[in-house]
């Protein structure tokens, strides 16, 4: 229970989080990596739509950080909509 707590408070906006609701309970945590040009994004979380949820987990390599960052946020948004019937 305290590690989900702990991860609930994550601040970070872009990724996972960036194109769902902003009432929406997401609990994880995300880091991001730069060497030689390449960037890495790696996040986990658990995002829930009513009484049901879903584990999402995402590791993603490429140049341009900012095109992983809405791919990684396009995906979250894909399994929300499904799981919520939107």
């Amino acid at each position: 229970d305290n590690a989900l707590k702990m991860l609930f408070g994550e601040k970070e906006k872009r990724g996972m989080v960036q194109m769902l609701p902003e009432d929406l309970k997401v609990i994880h945590k995300f880091s991001e990596r730069e060497q030689n040009g390449v960037s890495e994004l790696r996040e986990s979380g658990i995002i829930y739509a009513g009484e049901q949820y879903f584990l999402l987990t995402v590791f993603m390599r490429g140049r341009d950080k900012n095109i992983l960052q809405k791919e990684l946020g396009e995906i979250s948004k894909m399994g929300y909509e499904y799981l919520s019937g939107k």
